[in-house]
């Protein structure tokens, strides 16, 4: 409770701070025809005010722009703040509002006076738009016009038109725009929805045993309060200083609350607050790992959650995306093939090789390919090669960025394959050189593209260069229903095209590609296939030239579409953009190359010798996946692939499962399970409860799993199926999974996971911050689950172990004695002593222990990963684990108190004969002293017992025992010398008395030497340090 406080307090400042910036708002005064700025907060900020926002500044609210300051409407905005990519994106103020908006936002700060109010008229805009939604890609709405008739004019608002909050204005001096949405309705406040605590297996034991215990205390305070009462109406033989009276109601309740008192310490409530500083170390100590640092990209490991630590050491299933996580996501245009005239070809360096191709041959890798031509630097490629790298330089959604040195434009994309594509065209000759708004088509833009000359009689590339200006209509994005994106140009010839590009299931589709033969779709198929046994990510081109009066019907229906809202211009968007994007003619195929990270062969082998399950989920096509995890050692390329793919109904899926059962059951080699979902509902089918457990069942016996052609949320379902699927065959008890990824698409699926663990990647940071955990690269997940993991749950298990020990240790000494006193609730400690037990007597080695223990060096863990297997499922808190240190406990309280009854106390509470003082007054003093004594034993042997469970002797766990000794006899010396309580008068007896010194030694020998025998005999684990190692051997 104390910890959320503390973060909110934070955040209320945090939030005070952003409420109270102040920003320009430019206000309509109609009384003295006046336009007038006025400084106003973010937080009094209201839909349909007109905001000014300055350079470096952070947008406030969702604005619809304007006017942005220079001669172009251009905004450059970054976005790091909303989907974590680094890059600067281009937007642009609205056509019709930017020429008056710009005169008035050149005038600032002056206020500006009107001659007449009729003069407001062209300032006014009226502006219709959807609900408040979260989505970042889709915004629907219009501006409303005036034309010289009066009649009203839509004209369509897009995402390009808009400022979200939380972007930062970069590169532009100022802007005014409207706002649209404030607080919670913008869509990052959308989008920040509190997540739900993840919570790990281990709160689920410790929530049990403490409802255990807690029970177990009610039970001990009910019978020694009826003992107690039986105790004292039976016996009449009671001394006559004693006063014997019938027991009353309030006599029960304060008997109870006395055994209350005493059985309450069963219950280890300060164990959570050790816990939760433990688990706060311990992420520290993860974030601050230099391992996991990155010198490259200057990035190092991040603990996001501080709940979660010790789970690390529990996965049995890691579900790990392809793209990015297992590769670099570095993209590099490798080969393409030209369809009409049978060309395949790679690019190496600036070399382009033309591959041959064998007819009626089955597919090959392009590397096993022989060469016919090659053309080297300076040479002419062929007319179709530079054809088609003028459609790649033009299908894309890439942006232009002045290189600051005065070299050649850079390229920025939120898709690293349209970057690779766009850099590769420009390598071979045809340069994107700029790319910029259209200064009068709304959504519109103007590429600039720049080819080399070709001189005929040389068969070379000339000096000279050609320039071109080509005008992008329309474009239409890729999203993961369609698989496709697509373009509406005009060319510099006054020609009229539609260029597109996507998937194979989404192009090869007769409706899309209709323009094309039969054998030339069988072509681009085979090819696809090529490219993929290669490992190569392919990406489907094709294209048709219109009319111009075709060409300007569809642009004219698809903005038309976009001036409608919700379900209609859902469904006229579709019905637009598919007859755009059907008749096409298939023009190539493209093959992208993505390496795959350092150390990924050797990180999946440690995960698989581990015990953990790996299952890769990618949205790729089958032969890219399957070769990229064969290359990676997902699995070997000698074992059998069962394939349940392409499933239309739910009785194929059923007849594909069953049927790979059958064949695992009669062999028992290594097999290797693909399940793909391209559009078809595989997955969903598999996801069926009857069909459930017979797909599980075969995960379970296969050696890998892959699925391909996944999207986000099929992802997110599977992670779902493993864990309902085998919570239901284990009672409820499900695995503990976690979910590893770079991007956005991987957000869902590590959020279903128990465990998110997040990738730096090229495509932004939604995944790293989506996660539990983020790391630069994907085999930092072998030290962080085998070192940190079993660290971390090393250290947690046995602390809670070891305080359940100390706390049954404190109440069976404290409830003997009762036993002995005839159930009368008193106990040898005084209060003084009761609350300091849990605190500065016995929590501080606990505390440095649950930190700094180390069983296992990180060498041996990384070396040896089938030590991660001793600790899965929760092994440290089994229940007969429990039940020992249950029993350890009370066997110590039994023997703490036998060993000063009998050998300090004569067998009695107190013994004149031992302790000799001429200041004693009686036997309520060797009482004390009996009490002190069982209360230096107990603190002793508890503190030892943390000390012979270390494995690593560390100074911190040392120090900290040393400290506990030192520091509670300092304080209990200084309770003596200011306390009025003669109880408390015990420290400079115990100090100087040699019984008890030497009875302090007997007890905890006999005391801690089961444990030493135990742990010699059962523990399997590599010594690591030889002092540790003799000390033991010594008792």
């Amino acid at each position: 409770m104390l910890k959320e406080g503390i973060y909110d307090i934070f955040r209320h400042i945090g939030d005070r701070r952003v409420n109270n910036k102040c920003f320009s708002v430019l206000e309509f005064d109609t009384n003295n025809n006046q336009l007038v700025w006025k400084e106003r907060t973010s937080s009094s900020l209201r839909v349909g005010q007109i905001v000014r926002c300055v350079a470096d500044q952070e947008i406030p609210c969702d604005l619809v722009l304007l006017a942005s300051d220079g001669c172009k409407r251009e905004v450059r905005l970054t976005t790091a703040n909303l989907d974590g990519e680094t890059s600067v994106k281009t937007h642009c103020a609205l056509k019709k509002t930017f020429k008056n908006y710009g005169k008035i936002l050149s005038m600032f700060p002056n206020d500006m006076e009107l001659d007449d109010v009729t003069q407001f008229k062209p300032l006014l805009i009226e502006v219709t738009y959807e609900a408040p939604n979260s989505d970042f890609n889709c915004f629907e709405g219009n501006l409303i016009t005036s034309t010289s008739n009066g009649a009203e004019n839509l004209m369509p608002i897009l995402v390009e038109n808009l400022a979200f909050r939380g972007a930062v204005l970069h590169n532009t001096g100022c802007i005014l725009g409207l706002v649209v949405y404030t607080g919670v309705d913008t869509k990052l406040s959308m989008n920040s929805k509190k997540r739900g605590r993840k919570y790990s297996s281990r709160e689920g034991k410790l929530n049990f045993v403490l409802t255990l215990f807690l029970v177990t205390s009610i039970l001990l305070c009910a019978i020694c309060t009826i003992l107690a009462t039986v105790w004292n109406t039976q016996r009449a033989n009671f001394p006559w200083f004693i006063s014997t009276r019938l027991p009353t109601r309030f006599s029960y309740v304060r008997t109870l609350i006395s055994f209350a008192f005493i059985a309450n310490f069963l219950v280890p409530v300060s164990l959570i607050i050790t816990i939760e500083l433990q688990m706060l170390m311990n992420s520290y100590l993860i974030t601050h790992d230099p391992e996991f640092f990155d010198p490259q990209r200057g990035l190092g490991g991040s603990a996001n959650s501080v709940h979660l630590a010790d789970e690390l050491g529990q996965i049995e299933f890691l579900f790990s995306d392809k793209t990015g996580t297992l590769t670099l996501n570095q993209m590099v245009f490798k080969a393409c093939s030209i369809l009409s005239d049978d060309g395949v070809y790679l690019f190496d360096g600036n070399d382009v090789r033309r591959l041959k191709t064998e007819a009626e041959q089955p597919c090959k890798k392009v590397t096993e390919m022989q060469q016919s031509n090659v053309w080297g630097v300076g040479s002419a490629l062929p007319v179709h090669l530079t054809e088609f790298l003028m459609v790649v330089a033009l299908c894309h959604t890439v942006e232009t960025r002045p290189d600051i040195n005065g070299g050649s434009a850079k390229f920025e994309a939120t898709s690293p394959d349209e970057k690779a594509l766009v850099e590769g065209a420009a390598k071979l000759g045809v340069s994107l050189i700029s790319t910029e708004p259209h200064p009068n088509i709304q959504g519109g833009r103007l590429l600039v593209l720049q080819r080399q000359d070709f001189s005929e009689k040389t068969s070379c590339r000339g000096t000279g260069t050609t320039t071109e200006e080509y005008i992008v209509d329309a474009t239409l994005e890729f999203d993961p229903i369609r698989k496709q994106m697509t373009v509406m140009v005009q060319h510099p010839d006054g020609t009229f095209h539609i260029h597109s590009k996507g998937a194979e299931t989404a192009i090869l589709e007769k409706r899309a590609s209709s323009r094309s033969t039969s054998q030339l779709h069988l072509k681009a198929l085979e090819q696809v296939n090529e490219f993929g046994l290669s490992g190569l990510r392919t990406l489907v081109y094709a294209t048709k030239q219109i009319t111009r009066d075709e060409y300007y019907s569809l642009l004219q229906e698809r903005r038309q579409a976009m001036r409608q809202f919700g379900e209609a211009r859902v469904r006229a968007l579709k019905a637009s953009n598919d007859k755009i994007e059907s008749g096409l003619e298939l023009l190539a195929v493209t093959a992208v190359e993505d390496t795959l990270q350092p150390g990924v062969n050797e990180c999946l082998q440690s995960l698989k010798t581990a015990g953990i399950k790996v299952w890769v989920l990618t949205g790729d096509k089958e032969e890219t996946a399957v070769t990229v995890s064969q290359a990676a050692g997902h699995f070997a390329e000698s074992m059998t692939l069962l394939r349940i793919t392409d499933c239309r109904e739910f009785n194929e899926a059923a007849e594909l499962v069953f049927k790979s059962l059958r064949e695992v059951d009669t062999d028992c080699e290594q097999r290797y399970a693909l399940a793909k979902s391209p559009l078809s509902p595989t997955l969903d089918e598999i996801n069926e409860p009857s069909l459930r457990m017979a797909f599980l069942d075969l995960c379970m016996n296969v050696t890998a799993v892959l699925c391909c052609r996944v999207t986000p949320l099929q992802k997110a379902s599977i992670v779902q199926l493993v864990q309902l699927g085998l919570g239901e065959s284990n009672h409820g008890a499900g695995p503990v999974t976690a979910a590893v990824g770079d991007g956005g698409n991987d957000v869902s699926m590590i959020s279903q996971a128990n465990v998110g663990i997040g990738i730096y990647g090229e495509e932004g940071r939604e995944a790293t911050r989506a996660a539990d955990y983020a790391l630069p690269q994907f085999r930092h997940l072998q030290r962080l689950l085998f070192v940190h993991g079993q660290w971390c749950y090393h250290r947690i298990s046995y602390t809670m172990l070891l305080y359940y020990f100390k706390c049954v240790a404190w109440v069976t000494l404290n409830m003997i004695y009762t036993f002995y006193s005839g159930f009368s609730a008193n106990s040898w400690h005084s209060s003084l002593i009761f609350a300091l037990y849990t605190l500065t007597l016995t929590a501080v080695p606990n505390l440095f222990f649950g930190i700094f223990e180390r069983h296992i060096t990180a060498d041996q863990l990384l070396e040896n990963p089938k030590f991660y297997r001793s600790v899965s499922r929760n092994k440290n808190l089994r229940l007969s684990h429990l039940i020992l240190f249950v029993l350890d406990g009370i066997w110590h309280g039994l023997v703490i108190f036998y060993c000063v009854s009998l050998f300090l106390a004569g067998g009695g509470h107190f013994s004149e004969a031992i302790f000799i003082d001429s200041m004693s007054k009686g036997n309520q003093f060797d009482i004390s002293l009996c009490g002190g004594s069982s209360m230096v034993y107990v603190i002793v042997s508890v503190n030892l017992r943390v000390i012979f469970m270390s494995r690593d002797m560390n100074w911190p766990v040392v120090g900290g025992f040393i400290y506990t000794l030192v520091f509670n006899l300092v304080l209990i010396m200084g309770v003596q010398n200011v306390g009025s309580l003669q109880a408390n008068l015990i420290a400079d007896e115990l100090v100087v008395d040699l019984p008890t010194v030497l009875d302090t030694m007997f007890a905890n020998v006999v005391g801690i030497k089961p444990d030493l025998i135990s742990a010699q005999r059962t523990d399997q684990l590599p010594p690591i340090n030889s002092k540790m190692t003799h000390w033991t051997s010594l008792w």
